[in-house]
């Protein structure tokens, strides 16, 4: 057995547009992560309502695009916005598609809203998509609840290990070394590409935005 995913030349996730969804997006700073993120919140988000939460809201990824057009600006971690879109959609029957981008967050990740965000508040139609360079934006109950991953290039061994960990450790051989593991992640993150995972239907492949 070994660690071996499809290569696809498109990212081909089947969406209802009805539904919130629960999204990760990892990679360091030059990976192809501020493309696919701007790429799927216009695939999939541009008729929601998308609330960016950023501390860089003066960043070039947020001055063009769908993330310029599509995305209400809240600087910083702003819980209470996440509360009352779940209190609007409470008293209106779900009738509001939200969606929160949360880009780099990294003291939100164990807040409770923040948790509720990624779980229950799917069922009030309150989506998230969630983007970083470490795992350090995640908490690790918050795992299991995530419905798609993507995972591009790391600036380390150690934080590759722990994408690995958090991610990937039930894809990889159990006999397979750590060095290999890094090794075969490398190969699969490089040229800006991304191991994307699907947990709704337990699927694994590796793709690359097209520009």
């Amino acid at each position: 057995m070994a660690f071996n995913p499809v290569c696809k030349d498109k990212i081909d996730f089947e969406l209802q547009a009805d539904r919130a969804y629960s999204w990760c997006i990892l990679g360091a700073t030059r990976s192809g992560k501020s493309t696919l993120v701007s790429y799927l919140n216009e695939r999939y988000n541009s008729k929601k309502i998308n609330i960016l939460m950023t501390e860089s809201p003066n960043a070039d990824l947020y001055k063009s695009g769908s993330l310029k057009h599509d995305c209400l600006m809240a600087p910083e971690w702003q819980p209470q916005l996440i509360r009352e879109c779940y209190k609007i959609n409470k008293g209106t029957d779900n009738h509001y598609n939200f969606n929160f981008l949360i880009d780099d967050i990294i003291g939100a990740s164990r807040a409770p809203t923040m948790l509720k965000l990624m779980t229950v508040y799917r069922n009030s139609n309150i989506g998230c998509m969630i983007t970083g360079q470490t795992t350090g934006i995640l908490a690790p109950q918050a795992k299991s609840n995530l419905n798609f991953v993507a995972l591009g290039k790391m600036n380390s061994d150690m934080e590759i290990e722990n994408v690995i960990r958090f991610f990937l450790q039930s894809w990889f051989p159990t006999t397979m070394r750590k060095a290999d593991k890094i090794k075969i992640y490398k190969i699969c993150t490089d040229e800006h590409k991304f191991i994307m995972i699907n947990n709704l239907t337990s699927e694994i492949y590796i793709t690359k935005i097209k520009i």
